[in-house]
């Protein structure tokens, strides 16, 4: 491929990898490479980024035939344009990788799974260079984010090619879930004030009563 052609390539890859709305760190690699990795890297927001699992679907395909574009892959029912979504919106990449998230589990894609470490990273390695969709399938008690598209190779300036790409996801910070409580608890207080104001109706009548027949 020519140089020209990758250079379009990349500029088409990074603008897909600000989907995760995170900051973004990356290798120096000046050549092609046929293989690659992503790396997640939990942000750290005061909870516990251990075991949290992750899923990671090959939904693109990477074209070089003639003009480099990026397809997407035939096992999904959509019209989404990924080549469109470097000009769209924040929103509309966002958009994107959760409507694509709600297809890929029957499609036929088989996913790579992994879980965080201690130090909150996750690592998908000896990939293929596509267009690749990130899950998070269990939060742990770390905190959720949403789903985001990732591109490989990636470059910020058209002319290194980045094949290891690491990402930097926004999360919502873990809660605590409330304590749901299984019975009706019922409040008795009040049956039992009318209880006692009816046994000291019924005395006071008898009461008075017997008065009047003495």
């Amino acid at each position: 491929m020519s140089k020209y052609k990758w250079m379009k390539v990349i500029s088409i890859s990074a603008a897909l990898l600000y989907t995760a709305a995170g900051s973004f760190v990356y290798a120096d690699d000046s050549e092609p490479a046929t293989e690659a990795s992503i790396t997640i890297q939990l942000k750290d927001i005061e909870t516990d980024w251990k075991d949290v699992r992750f899923s990671c679907w090959k939904i693109g395909e990477m074209d070089v035939n003639s003009e480099p574009v990026y397809v997407l892959s035939d096992l999904l029912d959509s019209d989404i344009d990924l080549n469109a979504l470097p000009t769209g919106t924040l929103e509309d990449n966002r958009n994107a990788a959760k409507q694509l998230s709600t297809l890929v589990e029957d499609s036929g894609i088989t996913p790579l799974y992994a879980t965080s470490d201690a130090e909150g990273m996750v690592y998908f390695e000896n990939l293929e260079t596509g267009v690749y969709l990130i899950i998070q399938e269990d939060s742990a008690k770390y905190g959720t984010m949403d789903p985001y598209l990732v591109s490989v190779p990636y470059s910020e300036d058209g002319m290194t090619y980045v094949y290891d790409v690491v990402t930097s996801p926004k999360a919502e910070p873990y809660v605590e879930p409330e304590e749901v409580e299984t019975g009706v608890r019922t409040n008795y207080t009040p049956y039992f004030i009318l209880a006692g104001l009816s046994v000291l109706g019924i005395g006071y009548i008898l009461y008075k009563r017997n008065k009047t027949i003495a």
